[in-house]
């Protein structure tokens, strides 16, 4: 069959909307839904309900999933690691007993390294990366991704990532975007000067919508892009 027709056929028969999604190749994304919506600028990922599932895989058990290690988050929900189980989950890293131990929790779930939030009905929100979180002085996790989604939303923005730079006569955590303007939406032969005035000016607008914590406080322009990996992802590590 055409692609074309496959999506129909599924479409027809499984759900009104199909979609692509990313994800670990440890956890196949059949125990979610294939559609990603944004809401109020945070990444929701939207968990198909158990009876839907079942309907859906018909023989496999449900993915279920948790949120370890919560604490109290700023949207009302306890927030922690998501993690997971499920058959479409897998068994393990061959002969890695290393990895393995990193992996999976001692009994038995799969650590997906992504900070997360259930709510009343069972809905998992994502809100960012364990291994990206910046911690404020004042003990407040702020979650780069989070604020990066607002940036995205400016034209003269082409790439960025926030960063926590420590104050220098301080212990203040100063909120830093380093970016790589859209030189396309610039005006032609606009100084670095010019560049870094336009863009700090439409950043403090998205500002204006954060609470103060999340608010970035510097900035800092490069002339090249960021180093990417295969799938198009920035390589945050390597961001300095």
């Amino acid at each position: 069959l055409e692609r074309a027709e496959v999506i129909c056929d599924i479409s027809g028969r499984a759900a009104p909307d199909i979609g692509n999604t990313n994800g670990k190749q440890e956890s196949v994304q059949r125990a979610v839904a294939a559609l990603l919506k944004r809401r109020k600028q945070i990444i929701r990922l939207l968990f198909l309900k158990a009876l839907q599932l079942q309907k859906l895989l018909a023989g496999e058990r449900v993915q279920i999933r948790r949120i370890a290690d919560a604490q109290p988050g700023e949207h009302g929900y306890p927030e922690g690691e998501l993690q997971i189980k499920g058959d479409n989950v897998m068994l393990g890293y061959y002969e890695n007993p290393e990895a393995n131990a990193a992996a999976f929790t001692q009994d038995g779930w799969f650590r997906t390294g992504d900070v997360a939030y259930m709510d009343e009905d069972g809905y998992v929100y994502i809100t960012g990366r364990m291994k990206s979180v910046i911690v404020l002085e004042n003990g407040k996790n702020i979650f780069p991704e989070e604020i990066e989604e607002y940036l995205s939303e400016i034209e003269t923005i082409a790439e960025c990532v926030v960063v926590g730079r420590k104050a220098e006569d301080s212990d203040e955590i100063i909120l830093t975007a380093i970016v790589y303007p859209n030189f396309e939406k610039l005006p032609a032969g606009s100084t670095e000067e010019l560049m870094h005035e336009a863009i700090r000016k439409a950043i403090n607008v998205v500002n204006r919508r954060l609470p103060g914590f999340k608010q970035v406080k510097a900035l800092e322009l490069r002339s090249t892009e960021f180093e990417k990996t295969t799938s198009k992802k920035i390589k945050r590590h390597l961001v300095k």
